[in-house]
Parts: C-alpha cells; sequence; structure tokens
C-alpha cells in the first residue's frame, strides 16, 4: 500500500553547466547610480567565460529579454497594452 494524498512533485535540479546573470541597478534620487551584474546559476568564472565566447554581447544586460517581452506582449491578447 502507498502513501496518502497526493504525490509530491518532482525535484528539479539545474545542470552545472547552466550560468546565468542578472543586473542590478542602485538608485538615487530616482536615477540610476551604478549597475552591478549578480550571478545567479554557475560560477563568477563561468559567467565571464561565457560573455568572451559571446558573439553579441560583452557585458550583462537585459536587452534579449527585453525584446522578448515585447514581442510576448505583442502576440498575446491578455498582455497588450492599449499604448504600445
Amino acid at each position: 500500500m502507498g502513501r496518502w494524498g497526493r504525490p509530491r512533485k518532482p525535484y528539479v535540479e539545474i545542470p552545472p553547466e547552466v550560468t546565468y546573470a542578472t543586473v542590478h541597478k542602485e538608485r538615487e534620487n530616482n536615477k540610476v547610480v551604478r549597475v552591478t551584474p549578480r550571478v545567479v546559476f554557475g560560477t563568477a568564472l563561468a559567467v565571464v567565460l561565457a560573455l568572451v565566447l559571446s558573439k553579441v554581447n560583452r557585458t550583462v544586460n537585459t536587452c534579449f529579454m527585453e525584446q522578448h517581452n515585447g514581442t510576448d506582449r505583442n502576440r498575446c491578447s491578455r498582455k497588450i497594452r492599449k499604448t504600445y
């Protein structure tokens, strides 16, 4: 006889070769003063290596994510803004 109730969800494990970094903006008086990258997955060395091998960028930035969000907003009727 098994356990009672709903079965547990499987545990998702991130592969070690995944590198992911974000940009943290520090503001003073509503102006961006400093922009610092933060490593989320992987190591700082792996992020630097990925940036060196990148054909597009040499810094951590959000341009691809913003572009994807804009495209997604236009294609999904629930996310469309009236002014966009």
